[in-house]
């Protein structure tokens, strides 16, 4: 897992520049796969979930402006996942009134 996230970071330095779209699909897919990872957590996946996170974080920071529009769109989209959550688990309650 850590070489594949230098080699990551390395084609991202590398080429960031010239081919923005190479930073934007490893920010997405890095989230993604954290995503996936970090649903569910227990004792023995804790650890690749912080460094799963450790890392996501060093590709977020590579291009502050970019990093930032996407941790903007995820962050509005778990808003959702929650409001969400919590709706449907109120509808039940209101309807025993």
């Amino acid at each position: 897992a850590i070489d594949a996230f230098v080699e990551v970071r390395g084609l991202v330095v590398a080429l960031g520049d010239f081919k923005p779209e190479v930073l934007n699909e490893a920010l997405k897919q890095g989230y993604l796969n954290f995503s996936k990872t970090a649903k569910f957590t227990n004792p023995i996946s804790l650890g690749r979930i912080i460094f799963l996170s450790d890392t996501l974080a060093q590709l977020y920071a590579l291009d502050p402006p970019t990093g930032y529009r996407f941790a903007f769109i995820y962050i509005r989209q778990l808003a959702i996942h929650l409001r969400n959550a919590i709706v449907a688990k109120r509808a039940p309650n209101d309807q025993d009134k």
